[in-house]
C-alpha cells in the first residue's frame, strides 16, 4: 500500500517507478521502437493508496501511467503515439 501526504505526491511517487522501469530497459525498448517493432511504451502502476490529505476517502486505488518513446521514432510511430496519449488524457484513472 502506498501512504501519501496528497495525490500530487502519490502520482510523483509513481511516475518515478514508471520511468525507473523505463530507464533500466531503455536500451532494449529504443531498439524496439527504432526497429518498428512499436511505437512506444505505456507504463501503467495501480495500486491500493492511502491519501492522507486532500481526499474524502483516504483509501483509493491510484494509477499512474507513462507513455514513452524516442525523438527518432518515424513521424507516423509519434503521430500514433499522440493519438495514445489523448485517448489516455482523455479518460483519467484508466
Amino acid at each position: 500500500m502506498l501512504q501519501s501526504e496528497s495525490a500530487v505526491t502519490a502520482e510523483g511517487f509513481l511516475d518515478r517507478l514508471n520511468m525507473s522501469f523505463i530507464e533500466r530497459h531503455q536500451r532494449v525498448l529504443q531498439r524496439f521502437v527504432l526497429d518498428g517493432k512499436c511505437d512506444g511504451v505505456l507504463v501503467s502502476t495501480t495500486t491500493l493508496s492511502d491519501i492522507v490529505n486532500g481526499s474524502q476517502t483516504r483509501f483509493n486505488t491510484f494509477t499512474q501511467s507513462t507513455l514513452w518513446t524516442v525523438k527518432e521514432a518515424d513521424q507516423r510511430a509519434i503521430a500514433r503515439i499522440n493519438a495514445v496519449r489523448d485517448v489516455v488524457a482523455a479518460y483519467p484513472g484508466l
